[in-house]
């Protein structure tokens, strides 16, 4: 197993080696093009070392089309989308984006032993670049979860006031931190008291996030609580009605595992059509529109004030946990899917 993350070292436990080394920082677009690039060569001749059969391969590890040099050592490659190729109904359309994206249909169409995909949405968009996929080599998968982790969680407070929403994820500009704290500043201003918000996670952009509050003076409406460990988090659900994924036209969001988890514990979520969670989850998922601030505001003020839209939403969470919870959908579910494929092609 090979990641990219820091610091660089090597780790032994039994049949497992897990060696983390990180990717070349050359710094500029041209830099981290080179560093895409000689990440995918180095997988490639470390599996070649390995003797490996499958090469089992996230997104973000190197280019896809890189991946199609595997083939000449014979090396089945299965591709594993945890985010969607492009923001979901925001295709980029800069010249480099355009070229990447041809290279990678042609890699998808003729190089995968397998694809696996965490949403539909990501399978999909494989099918768009392909024109012509094979159904049975699409897998697609679901993140699983500590089924007594949720079960442990109360239900959802009494309506009292305040309502609270919750966000948990990256701190960063497109995650649609920013929008938050200025969606927090019309609710107050609107509905002074009766919504609060928990916010948990860290990210480059959080002392930004940090003054952005403190500036819009609402250190008594939005709580910062920074990195969070599960015991905490699950105190922190626990006194949350929803919860917000607010995601930017600007991120391929693969699922948004930070609007399963809310739902898994019987919270709504509010977010929007660029986060593929909205697909899977149905009414458990209060829909905005993308980047637009004032929608979020009438959702959330929605949410905040009418009984039966929350109840109706809450109840939603109910029926769709499933798949999250049982493994008959999990990695490990579909990678044997995907072993068991005759030779592609």
């Amino acid at each position: 197993m090979i990641s990219h993350a820091s610091p660089p070292g090597d780790y032994t436990s039994g049949k497992f080696r897990v060696r983390q080394k990180p990717k070349l920082q050359l710094g500029g677009a041209l830099g981290y093009h080179v560093a895409q690039f000689a990440y995918g060569l180095w997988l490639f001749l470390e599996a070649v070392k390995f003797k490996a059969d499958f090469a089992v391969i996230h997104s973000s590890s190197t280019y896809f089309f890189v991946l199609s040099i595997f083939r000449l050592a014979g090396i089945k490659v299965i591709p594993v989308l945890h985010n969607t190729l492009w923001p979901t109904g925001y295709p980029q359309t800069s010249l480099v984006r355009l070229v990447i994206r041809r290279l990678d249909g042609y890699f998808f169409g003729h190089f995968p032993h397998a694809v696996l995909g965490v949403s539909p949405e990501c399978l999909r968009q494989v099918g768009i670049l392909v024109g012509r996929p094979q159904p049975d080599r699409l897998i697609e998968m679901r993140g699983q979860f500590s089924r007594s982790f949720f079960e442990a969680i109360p239900a959802p407070p009494p309506r009292a006031r305040p309502f609270r929403i919750m966000f948990a994820g990256r701190v960063t500009e497109n995650k649609g931190v920013f929008d938050l704290i200025e969606i927090a500043k019309r609710v107050q201003e609107r509905q002074p008291g009766e919504v609060k918000w928990d916010v948990c996670g860290t990210g480059p952009d959080f002392d930004e996030l940090r003054r952005r509050r403190d500036e819009a003076k609402l250190q008594d409406v939005v709580e910062l609580h920074g990195h969070v460990l599960p015991p905490q988090m699950s105190e922190i659900i626990a006194r949350n009605h929803a919860a917000i994924v607010p995601t930017k036209s600007s991120f391929e969001e693969g699922m948004a595992l930070s609007a399963v988890e809310p739902v898994l514990a019987g919270r709504p979520v509010v977010t929007n059509s660029v986060v593929p969670a909205c697909e899977v989850l149905g009414d458990a998922c209060v829909k905005a529109e993308v980047d637009d601030v004032e929608s979020y505001v009438t959702q959330v003020l929605k949410l905040a004030k009418f009984q039966d839209e929350y109840h109706s939403a809450v109840s939603a969470c109910t029926r769709v946990r499933e798949p999250f919870l049982n493994g008959e959908m999990g990695f490990a579910a579909a990678l044997k899917r995907a072993f068991a494929l005759k030779t592609a092609r």
